[in-house]
């Protein structure tokens, strides 16, 4: 297994993978729903968890407001 850190959300084969996986776990179509409210984050952080080439876990976070408060 290896972790990959991103500043912003990654793209390509990666994003698809988080994508999948969110819609799995949380229902089809909420993908849709994560991508906009990712859309408008100040320094949003991704680390994702890989098995081969497969996304088998991933963490978002975002700074709350401008400031860090």
């Amino acid at each position: 297994m290896r972790f990959l850190q991103f500043e912003g959300l990654p793209d390509g084969a990666v994003l698809d993978g988080i994508l999948r996986l969110h819609d799995r776990i949380f229902g089809e179509g909420q993908s849709g729903r994560l991508l906009a409210e990712a859309a408008g984050k100040q320094r949003l952080l991704a680390i994702v968890a890989l098995a081969g080439d497969r996304v088998v876990g991933y963490k978002i976070g975002y700074e709350r407001t401008s400031g860090g408060t």
